[in-house]
């Protein structure tokens, strides 16, 4: 299964790169992972436009959207066009894997393996994403969700839990570690062109997407430094 990990042509980034690199090695995985040049922020618009996609998430106040009915919730940032690049990098790999007609791995720069994985055991239960990070440090409500995971039992797969209000869109445990398979790749692409673009945890939710799973062991973790993509 190929693998790829965002990052910006920055020493932070591509630090972290490396740091991501070598924590695979160190684990012992049998796979490589590419470097895939992330989206910046000047040609963010361009790159979503060109996937007809119109950006629509909120960076002001919290709002419904009309068409799936759940909360927006505002990013505060200093830099808009950033979150918007961040969006546009993750949208490349989903039309990549479509591409390819194949299922990738996913990673951001602050992202580090702690466990071997065997990627092919992602694609067990049928699953159109799988989420395999720590989610400890890496999402809202992360007890929550990490008890959740662990009451799943040694390795197994079980549905994103629900961690907060239906009306709140809840998925993976951030966008740090995913897999993501052809098909549900091309069903998130086509509900960006219906919806706009949007955060990756409001399109990439269990409310719209119920085949979205997250591992019971977890194989990576944040670093702890802060991701250069947003």
């Amino acid at each position: 299964m190929k693998a790829y990990a965002i990052s910006l042509n920055t020493p932070g980034s591509r630090k972290g790169f490396k740091n991501l690199v070598q924590s695979s090695k160190d684990v012992g995985n049998e796979f490589d992972i590419e470097l895939f040049e992330a989206v910046t922020p000047p040609d963010a618009m361009t790159v979503i436009e060109n996937m007809r996609i119109i950006w629509s998430h909120s960076f002001g106040r919290v709002r419904t959207c009309p068409i799936s009915k759940l909360e927006i919730h505002p990013y505060k940032t200093a830099n808009p066009l950033a979150r918007i690049a961040c969006f546009a990098s993750h949208a490349s790999l989903w039309k990549r894997s479509v591409d390819l007609g194949e299922p990738i791995l996913i990673h951001e720069d602050d992202s580090v393996y702690t466990f071997k994985l065997v990627p092919e055991d992602l694609l067990k239960g049928g699953f159109g994403a799988v989420g395999f990070n720590d989610p400890r440090g890496a999402t809202r409500r992360a007890g929550v969700f990490h008890a959740a995971c662990r009451n799943g039992g040694p390795f197994r797969i079980i549905h994103a839990p629900q961690v907060d209000r239906e009306e709140i869109p809840q998925g993976l445990a951030g966008a740090s570690s995913y897999m993501i398979t052809p098909w549900l790749a091309e069903l998130l692409l086509d509900k960006c062109i219906e919806m706009g673009g949007h955060a990756n945890d409001l399109i990439l939710c269990r409310q719209l997407f119920p085949m979205i799973g997250v591992t019971t062991d977890y194989y990576t973790k944040v670093s702890g430094r802060p991701s250069q993509l947003a």
